[in-house]
């Protein structure tokens, strides 16, 4: 076996250039499931403002204020209104239900704003502040972890063209350079993925939260263009029981994508580590090859 593997290991280090290159590629995939988790804001003196025309990442940010103010002022649960159906799918929606959870007689996720229309104070119903924070500190969250996955990659792109230059991949007879090269730059990657891993818990974490995860959700379907670029009340029984239904079947936010690419970023490492094992063991296994070399050219150059 040990044989076997000697004389094929520059297929050993080629490999390690295919998974920097998979990596890399996979950096420009891992936001698809979460590219809709994003809140618009205008920014006056320093102070960002929340609200429903602000225009940053071009997402439709008027549909998700309409979306809570029905929601959040119970608009949904009037029958003569035309919404008896929709809102028997809202109280069987886990997501939605959370969302709407209630504290006494105020809901936990909304605030309550007074404005004047008209001449005549009406009520409103919107996300707080501090939800609006916490979505955006989760997006800069999900950014910063995938630019991780693209250095992550770069590196370990360049370890393979190191180790190239090595020789690793093709000498018969492993020297001290190729030991130490052989276990310091494959080391570097495993402590990559140990950060990878970190990052990687800390935003699964945020979305295990019950209240993060309907927010992020009913943000995410609300501002896919394709799903809900309408969401206003209707007068009608089927028209708002299709909008709810097409919402809800938009809500994916959850784990999923961070799981794949945590077990994927493992078995980078894994393969790190052997090919670790690996120059020791060549490095062991050429001590006799090695010695007889040296002591040619320690002979050499005595004579010399």
């Amino acid at each position: 076996m040990k044989k076997l593997l000697f004389n094929n290991s520059k297929w050993l280090y080629f490999a390690l250039g295919i998974i920097a290159a998979l990596i890399i590629i996979s950096s420009l995939f891992f936001m698809n499931q979460y590219k809709f988790v994003r809140v618009n804001y205008n920014v006056e003196e320093g102070v960002k403002t929340y609200v429903e025309t602000a225009k940053l990442n071009g997402a439709n940010q008027v549909s998700l204020f309409t979306f809570i103010d029905n929601l959040g002022s119970g608009a949904y649960g009037l029958e003569e209104n035309h919404a008896s159906q929709a809102l028997e799918v809202i109280n069987n929606n886990g997501i939605l239900t959370t969302l709407l959870k209630k504290d006494g007689t105020e809901l936990v996720n909304f605030t309550k704003i007074v404005t004047v229309s008209w001449g005549e104070e009406t009520v409103k119903y919107t996300f707080t502040n501090d939800i609006f924070n916490t979505i955006e500190n989760f997006r800069n969250s999900l950014d910063s972890f995938n630019n991780l996955i693209l250095i992550y990659g770069i590196v370990t792109l360049l370890t393979f063209a190191c180790l190239l230059i090595l020789s690793n991949h093709s000498r018969k007879i492993y020297y001290k350079s190729n030991l130490f090269g052989g276990i310091l730059l494959p080391l570097i990657n495993v402590i990559f993925v140990v950060v990878l891993l970190i990052q990687g818990l800390g935003l699964m974490g945020t979305l295990s939260d019950a209240n993060n995860n309907a927010v992020f959700n009913v943000v995410s379907a609300i501002q896919n263009p394709v799903v809900a670029t309408n969401v206003n009340f209707a007068a009608s029984e089927e028209t708002n029981l299709l909008q709810i239904n097409n919402i809800i079947s938009a809500f994916n936010v959850n784990s999923t994508t961070i799981i794949v690419y945590t077990v994927f970023f493992v078995l980078t490492a894994v393969y790190n580590v052997f090919l670790m094992v690996f120059a020791v063991m060549k490095y062991n296994a050429t001590a006799k090859e090695r010695k007889e070399v040296l002591d040619r050219a320690r002979m050499v150059g005595e004579n010399a």
